[in-house]
């Protein structure tokens, strides 16, 4: 049989530099790092119109848990006691925003909190609070840092809290 196959030129895609374009706006957010040693962990905190404080099915995403090393967050409303690899909150309600970050090293020591991959409105920047000590530390860019000892046994949330603004 006879197949005839034609392609019009409404049907090209073009593209330069070999990264396609698109039309989505990449959602803000942050993926906030946790590093202990040789061992670096992360939970991506996003941001959209359509998302709420509390349980957003699909967006919120629960960590697996894999090692005794852990990084996430918990939801700023409705406290679930999951562990969220991703979490999505609302666009344009930064400043009362505070995300209950949660870090399980059992064998304490040394953890360093980084920013990573910031997407953010101008101004606003993440902000980790060690209520413990009382400090706020500014994570404008991947080389600002907040370090600090944890004791043995160290799990769980209450003690790291993530908001956004400018100090």
């Amino acid at each position: 049989t006879d197949t005839n196959i034609s392609f019009t030129s409404n049907m090209q895609l073009h593209h330069t530099g070999g990264l396609m374009k698109s039309a989505v706006k990449p959602w803000n957010g942050i993926t906030l790092l946790a590093n202990s040693g040789n061992q670096v962990q992360a939970t991506v905190v996003a941001f959209h119109e359509n998302m709420t404080t509390g349980l957003d099915p699909s967006y919120d995403v629960g960590a697996l848990s894999s090692g005794s090393f852990r990084l996430y967050t918990d939801l700023v409303t409705d406290k679930q006691g999951i562990e969220f690899a991703i979490q999505s909150l609302p666009e344009n309600s930064y400043e009362t925003l505070e995300v209950p970050v949660g870090l399980n090293l059992p064998q304490g020591g040394n953890v360093s909190f980084k920013a990573d991959g910031i997407i953010l409105p101008e101004g606003v920047y993440p902000i980790l609070e060690d209520r413990q000590l009382k400090v706020k530390t500014m994570l404008k860019t991947v080389a600002d840092a907040y370090t600090v000892s944890v004791p043995a046994q160290t799990a769980g949330i209450g003690r790291f809290y993530l908001s956004f603004g400018n100090l």
